[in-house]
């Protein structure tokens, strides 16, 4: 009789611990994996049906929406690895900012770019602003502003675009088109005006008549070499680079640098480098360059000395004139700007093409007391 008393014993508990496997346990241990599947972000994961009505219906909305997260996370992790390949190669720069203003991301574009002070100019703009910029160095670029929301809140980026190329090629198709067209009506007319001259000149014997005549004449010269002066700018040459020493070249045309100071009533000193850098330059072309450079510097108003020195490879041209004004600097390069009374604006335009051709660096900026211009071979 005890024997009998003691299986049916343990047949109730053996009954009893599997209700509560079943029923109790094994429902409990599926949602909490269920959960811990959602808490870690399994998405690849699903759980199987126990037996149980209530937890299985549980189970048939759980799987599906597994399902449609692994899809969309899925999806996202794809649109992020191809964003982000953008952003790597993009030659547009791209920078992230924190609540703060640190940057929290910057792509290649941005790290590899050379004019560091854009970015200073940059990040002071306006959220939505967008806004050009012009460099020192007769470089462009373009900044903005933006935002995007990340997990419900917004954070700041910037765009910063080189805009130097383009807007170099349509500054020259513009103005090679205007000088073109000035060129030819001008010198049309001064053509015809000198043919008239020329034919009352032979008429008119009177001496107060010929002065007239012969500086109306002067006039009309210096008319046509006036424009003459601007067609130059538009036939500069393609450079033809061929190896020289740089210590060789600056000595050659130092004597004429020299003088051409002297006619401004300017001290000329130049410096030559211990080692003789080589450099694959035109010469013709850089010695237009240099002149343009030097003359300029000449002309700065106050300027009583300007310096030529050669360091490795780099060129600089130092004067000691007045400084260079913070809303002039930005103009520096345009075609046509300039702040002399008697200027044409083409001189910087001149030697910005040809250095541009060399794909030299180069800048033009104010340190103090002294004007710099630094040309880096």
């Amino acid at each position: 009789m005890i024997w009998w008393i003691a299986v049916g014993t343990a047949l109730l508990l053996c009954l009893i611990g599997w209700g509560y496997r079943r029923y109790v346990w094994l429902p409990k241990q599926t949602l909490a994996i269920g959960a811990d599947l959602l808490r870690q972000q399994d998405f690849n994961s699903r759980l199987r049906k126990i037996g149980n009505r209530e937890v299985d219906r549980i189970i048939d909305l759980f799987n599906p929406m597994m399902d449609a997260l692994d899809s969309k996370a899925q999806r996202i992790e794809e649109q992020e690895k191809f964003l982000n390949q953008i952003m790597e190669i993009s030659p547009t720069a791209i920078v992230t900012v924190d609540d703060q203003g640190g940057i929290t991301y910057a792509n290649p574009a941005f790290r590899a770019m050379a004019d560091a002070d854009v970015w200073e100019r940059v990040r002071g703009l306006e959220l939505g602003e967008s806004q050009v910029f012009r460099l020192n160095t007769g470089a462009a670029y373009r900044g903005t502003h933006l935002s995007y929301m990340d997990r419900g809140f917004a954070h700041d980026f910037y765009i910063i675009e080189s805009l130097t190329a383009e807007m170099a090629e349509a500054e020259r198709h513009a103005y090679e088109q205007v000088i073109r067209t000035v060129s030819h009506e001008v010198n049309n007319t001064v053509c015809g005006v000198n043919s008239t001259l020329e034919a009352i000149g032979q008429i008119i014997s009177d001496t107060d008549a010929e002065r007239v005549i012969a500086a109306c004449q002067t006039r009309t010269r210096n008319l046509s070499d006036f424009v003459s002066r601007y067609a130059q700018m538009v036939k500069l040459p393609q450079p033809v680079m061929r190896e020289v020493a740089l210590n060789d070249f600056v000595a050659g045309i130092a004597p004429f640098l020299g003088n051409l100071c002297a006619e401004h009533e300017c001290e000329f000193s130049w410096q030559l480098d211990r080692a003789d850098a080589r450099v694959m330059i035109d010469p013709a072309l850089m010695e237009q360059a240099l002149v343009n450079i030097v003359k300029n510097a000449c002309e700065n108003p106050g300027c009583r000395h300007v310096s030529l020195a050669v360091d490795g490879r780099k060129i600089e041209v130092v004067n000691d004139g007045e400084p260079i004004p913070e809303e002039v600097s930005q103009h520096l390069f345009t075609p046509f700007f300039t702040t002399k009374p008697t200027g044409q604006g083409i001189g910087l335009t001149t030697v910005r093409t040809i250095l541009t051709g060399h794909h030299c660096r180069f800048s033009l900026s104010s340190d103090g007391p002294l004007t710099r211009f630094t040309i880096c071979l």
